[in-house]
């Protein structure tokens, strides 16, 4: 199983249109997209400047190829050219997948 992580950094002024297009058009869309699952949205509790927030989005996937499969699909990439034509220089964000482990 693996984790796809990415994570969001922006300006305060516009963290609330931020929530409700991940809400709404980031979620509903890797939702849609055979063998991702369990979405998960957090807020970073530390804010290196205090005009800024940052987020977290996870999501899992049953395998690195499904994982990339997503990022590099043309869903993802509208979406990613979406969230650059709303908030230009006001966020930036990066993915990683990571490897889900057993503890035992």
């Amino acid at each position: 199983m693996i984790l796809l992580n990415t994570s969001f950094h922006m300006h305060l002024s516009v963290e609330d249109s931020f929530l409700a297009w991940v809400r709404n058009d980031y979620t509903a869309a890797l939702s849609a997209y055979p063998g991702m699952g369990a979405p998960t949205l957090a807020r970073l509790l530390v804010q290196p400047d205090p005009e800024t927030v940052s987020y977290c989005f996870q999501m899992t996937a049953d395998d690195e190829q499904t994982a990339i499969a997503w990022h590099d699909s043309d869903i993802a990439s509208a979406l990613r050219d979406d969230l650059s034509r709303r908030f230009g220089e006001r966020l930036v964000h990066f993915t990683t997948y990571m490897k889900i482990l057993p503890l035992q």
